[in-house]
């Protein structure tokens, strides 16, 4: 279960996702989400939203979006996650995905999500 300041911090996080694209020759924090969209609803109608969302948040909370230490037991739904994120850090920054990350943690309106998957 999140506390109050985990969902604060991941909202925090998050803003960057919401805010307009600065110029530059990386993907932004949206495109980040974005891009990181497919594996989201793959692993929300595999797993569950609520797994979905504890899998971003505890990956996003982390700092990096990194696999598993050697003989963490993690679930499917956070290994798929954080497989994606690591790969989407190479191109958009690490700062950029745990953005991503911390969006599809926190974020609750299916509006949202639809403007954010459609950002491409």
């Amino acid at each position: 279960m999140l506390t109050s300041h985990d969902l604060n911090h991941l909202r925090t996080l998050a803003a960057p996702v919401n805010q307009p694209q600065t110029s530059g020759s990386t993907l932004g924090p949206k495109g980040a989400a974005c891009a990181l969209s497919g594996v989201v609803r793959l692993v929300a109608t595999k797993h569950g939203l609520g797994t979905m969302q504890r899998s971003c948040a505890k990956l996003a909370l982390l700092g990096t979006p990194v696999g598993p230490a050697p003989g963490e037991a993690t679930g499917e739904a956070t290994e798929l996650l954080a497989a994606a994120a690591d790969g989407l850090a190479v191109v958009a920054g690490r700062e950029n995905a745990r953005a991503a990350l911390a969006f599809w943690a926190c974020e609750t309106d299916p509006a949202v999500w639809r403007d954010v998957a459609a950002a491409a």
